[in-house]
């Protein structure tokens, strides 16, 4: 996502991409400082040098802290930036609504645009992205946006209803997980009845609505998205039994998955897949899919040494055990 925003800043604006980020190590960092990118040592320094910022964390409680820290930034300059701050994080609508309020009280433009797709999809470009925000902000950073992905949402003006968004549709992304690995273990095309399949659709679409989602705006989302890329790639990883490197990790699935429960229970919106995928992603985190895995690569003559997590589709193990079927260890 951010290598590709990069070409395109250079490209178009001929000025490279500003880049900060909590770790300096992080693999991302040291990847866009070899392209170009400009890193910087602090927040105060990144707030100072730009107009945009995006913002992508791993929770709530970051994003909480970075935005007070992004407030304080700018409020220490001589002279206050005229930002936007447009938030890709998955985190909860009320969440989004708290950072939002504080943004505009120190006047500062904000916006959701939480994105769709693996980390493959962000290299080439193929992220769908969603906008939840004010049009004349929307009207200012659309190049950017479209810059890093395949299509372009709109989630309506209220930065709170993309967020919405994100939990429904990565309630899809799970819900096809938890199909596929039930699905490829009894060994059969995945053909589910009429009847099945039109609930499925429903419990998803459903979420959206009853949380301010309009419903013609949200297949948009599924025409986008699926079926073929998530199917390809979920059900290879479950045929394969592997879910190394993650694209997805159990952690940070877990606290998705819970957020979209309790966007579920405070709209009183029953959603009976999500209990058996949050089960089956539990146990699977108990049998240690959710922990670092040291793998071994042979590089020439020398032997290196990685640490990776493993991919929320390792939920499957569970559905296998289950059935009786035991799962390579993690």
């Amino acid at each position: 996502m951010a290598v590709n925003l990069h070409k395109y800043m250079q490209e178009a604006h001929n000025t490279p991409l500003h880049v900060w980020n909590r770790t300096a190590t992080a693999h991302g960092v040291i990847e866009l400082a070899a392209l170009g990118a400009t890193v910087h040592p602090s927040l105060q320094s990144l707030v100072g040098a730009v107009n945009v910022l995006f913002l992508m964390l791993t929770n709530d409680a970051a994003v909480v802290q970075v935005a007070d820290d992004i407030i304080a930034a700018n409020q220490s300059l001589s002279q206050q930036q005229q930002l936007i701050v447009l938030n890709a994080s998955t985190i909860l609508p009320g969440t989004s609504d708290d950072v939002g309020q504080k943004f505009a009280a120190a006047k500062i433009a904000y916006a959701a645009t939480p994105v769709f797709g693996r980390p493959d999809a962000a290299r080439s470009k193929g992220l769908v992205v969603v906008f939840g925000g004010a049009q004349e902000v929307r009207a200012q950073v659309e190049e950017f946006l479209k810059a890093i992905g395949r299509a372009l949402l709109s989630a309506g003006e209220t930065a709170a209803k993309a967020n919405v968004f994100k939990l429904s549709g990565n309630f899809m992304i799970v819900s096809l997980i938890e199909q596929l690995a039930e699905g490829l273990y009894v060994q059969r095309t995945i053909r589910l009845p009429l009847f099945f399949k039109k609930d499925f659709f429903f419990l998803c679409s459903t979420l959206a609505e009853k949380n301010g989602i309009d419903r013609k705006d949200f297949y948009a989302f599924i025409e986008a998205f699926f079926p073929l890329p998530s199917y390809k790639a979920y059900g290879e990883q479950i045929a394969k039994d592997t879910y190394l490197p993650a694209g997805f990790p159990v952690q940070i699935a877990l606290k998705d998955v819970g957020h979209m429960r309790h966007l579920a229970e405070s709209s009183q919106t029953p959603l009976p897949i999500l209990d058996i995928v949050w089960d089956h992603l539990q146990t699977a985190n108990k049998n240690g899919y959710g922990q670092h895995v040291r793998v071994e690569k042979q590089d020439y003559f020398l032997k290196k040494f990685f640490f990776f997590t493993q991919d929320w589709a390792s939920l499957a193990t569970t559905v296998r055990h289950n059935a009786g079927i035991e799962s390579q260890k993690p």
